[in-house]
């Protein structure tokens, strides 16, 4: 689901973001988080967006925004005569008590049921299941104004008018509910005096609660007319207090006794177990707050589950696991960081720790992590690979490589004398030493190495692994789960491959590499990708790879190209993808990337993608 959001506070722009079945905000304090779920309220309770959903907004606190929103829309839904149609609503923690009775109550095979059930805190009928033993009490009143507005109805009524007040949803559902609960022969000719009144199951199935009528059909929204009226009923404290509220289950134990996991569980639960329907889109505020670890993973897996969609905020590290690090959105001042920016994600996931161990602990939240030289390194593979495979498959590779943790791990080889990516097989020895025995999601970690001054024999042409490379992994990970693969570039350095012969030439530094320093053979050439020596011939003009065997087999690698100094393919190139002082731009690596024509990219950076897109599958 693509979503259009107005601007905010924060932010005075209007932006897009593609919302999946399940998604979050994270980001600082103050970054704007709940900000994007009230533009979101807000807009669906002015019919401005997702006119055919019904949006469900929670907030682990009071907010004072929600709250004057809802009441203000309620307050317009009283004096309407077709009745309250809750397509949009926010329900704060005082209204815990009549939703989690009413769950528990209308939806024997619910969560909310399950989880009393699973505490002992609900006994059940025999014949039914029908939960026998939860109370709803509250202050109940009918006060002078309402009886004059009901005795002003009758006197319309009495002249020929047909749609009044005592006509409405509300009026109907109130007196079968003030039948079956307080006085069955109660007509409003006087009021009824504040009283603590008391509600069972009995009571709430043998009431009459009347749906609202809106025309022009209700484009698929439907409400439980239960969950309507006593909404209506208690928003405006008449002729219920929702202050009063009271909720006790089995043997007397009251809502306010449960702990706080237990408490914020079934609240959760109650709306999922009231509002959930394939157009409903829950809007969730910190809802993981206050509970234990192990509770977490519940309310995800249950909101995972659910029909509908939802959009959640949340700081916890715990949560994020759960919910995927390919579901998360960062936010900043108010912006929905593109996916593109995912070393944002991956600051964030490490302010949310300050030790190592909580470190390794957000890394492992990835299927894949893959450790390169230098995390720009990622951002030019990246674009690379969209490049060459074309624009068409944007979205694809987006996809894919959104669910990547990319970390930055020298390779730190530079002679025989030391092993080849000696400081990322330390990592990786750190890392499942760490996940021992742990709940984690990785699955695999891709050690790809800059070549630096490693000899071409030691790196398989095809796979772009370490020949040898598997040997050494495997005795790191032992018996783990974990699959890790050394993979090397066959270019010293990942900058290597921006070399292209169209768009060097756009800058008229193409003789910085085609020059009598580097063998003829080995320049760049148009439409050619410079992966293997090539011959012009000299007569005809045509340019052909150069082969070994007569055959045309077995290309020579250009190792002439694939060998430049780092030094000299830097003063090449940071002049054009990097701002003074502060290194890579990534505006200015894209624009230099642009006029690279695609068959001039070289096919390790399409070999490299399908490996980290086999890891994913």
């Amino acid at each position: 689901m693509e979503l259009t959001l107005s601007a905010n506070h924060l932010h005075p722009e209007a932006q897009s973001f593609k919302l999946n079945k399940f998604s979050a905000l994270i980001g600082e304090n103050g970054c704007g988080k709940s900000s994007i779920l009230q533009t979101i309220f807000e807009a669906r309770m002015d019919e401005e967006m997702l006119t055919e959903c019904k949006v469900v907004c929670f907030s682990s606190g009071h907010n004072e925004r929600y709250s004057r929103t809802f009441s203000s829309y309620l307050k317009k839904a009283r004096k309407s005569k077709t009745g309250l149609s809750l397509h949009c609503f926010y329900y704060d923690k005082t209204w815990s008590p009549l939703l989690i009775f009413l769950a528990s109550v209308l939806k024997k095979q619910g969560k909310v049921r399950e989880l009393l059930r699973s505490l002992g805190h609900v006994q059940e009928s025999d014949d039914l299941g029908d939960d026998i033993s939860s109370v709803l009490s509250c202050s109940f009143r009918i006060d002078r104004p309402f009886v004059h507005k009901v005795k002003a109805a009758l006197k319309q009524e009495e002249t020929g008018a047909q749609d009044t007040f005592r006509t409405t949803p509300f009026f109907r559902s109130l007196s079968s509910f003030i039948a079956n609960v307080i006085d069955k022969d109660y007509e409003f000719e006087d009021i009824i005096s504040k009283q603590i009144i008391t509600v069972t199951s009995k009571e709430i199935f043998n009431t009459s609660f009347e749906s609202a009528h809106i025309e022009g059909g209700t484009n698929g929204i439907s409400d439980d007319p239960a969950v309507t009226f006593l909404t209506q009923a208690i928003d405006a404290n008449n002729p219920i207090t929702k202050t009063s509220l009271h909720l006790s289950f089995c043997n007397g134990l009251s809502l306010d006794e449960v702990s706080d996991g237990e408490y914020q569980l079934l609240f959760v639960y109650s709306l999922l177990d009231l509002f959930d329907d394939e157009n409903t889109l829950f809007l969730f505020d910190e809802a993981d707050s206050h509970l234990h670890f192990r509770n977490i993973s519940k309310l995800w897996a249950s909101v995972a589950n659910a029909k509908g969609k939802a959009l959640s905020t949340t700081h916890l590290l715990d949560s994020i696991s759960e919910i995927g690090v390919e579901n998360i959105h960062i936010i900043k001042q108010g912006r929905i960081l593109p996916s593109t920016e995912r070393k944002e994600l991956q600051a964030r996931l490490e302010q949310l720790s300050n030790i190592n161990r909580a470190k390794l602990k957000a890394y492992a939240l990835h299927e894949l992590i893959v450790l390169m030289d230098n995390e720009n390194d990622w951002e030019i593979f990246t674009r690379l690979a969209i490049r060459k495979l074309g624009q068409e498959k944007y979205e694809e590779i987006s996809s894919q490589l959104r669910k990547v943790c990319c970390i930055s791990i020298e390779s730190g080889w530079n002679s025989h004398t030391s092993s080849f990516a000696e400081k990322k097989l330390k990592w990786l020895e750190s890392f499942v030493s760490y996940i021992d025995g742990s709940n984690h999601k990785a699955k695999n970690v891709c050690l790809i190495c800059d070549r630096d001054s490693l000899p071409l024999a030691s790196i398989d042409n095809e796979s772009l692994q370490l020949n040898g490379g598997k040997d050494i992994t495997s005795s790191i990970v032992g018996k783990s789960k974990i699959n890790a693969q050394i993979f090397v570039w066959r270019r010293r350095e990942v900058k290597h491959y921006l070399l292209s012969y169209t768009a060097l030439k756009h800058h008229q530094l193409l003789k910085s590499v085609n020059n009598d320093s580097l063998g003829l053979a080995c320049h760049l050439h148009k439409n050619m990708n410079g992966d293997y020596q090539c011959l012009v011939d000299e007569e005809t003009g045509n340019k052909a790879p150069l082969a070994t065997q007569h055959l045309g087999e077995n290309l020579d690698f250009n190792e002439g190209l694939g060998q430049l100094s780092s030094e000299k393919v830097k003063s090449i190139l940071d002049p054009l993808i990097n701002i003074d002082g502060n290194g890579l731009d990534f505006a200015k690596l894209q624009a230099y990337i642009d006029l690279i024509p695609p068959d001039e990219i070289s096919e390790d950076i399409t070999k490299m993608y399908q490996f980290i897109k086999e890891k994913l599958r």
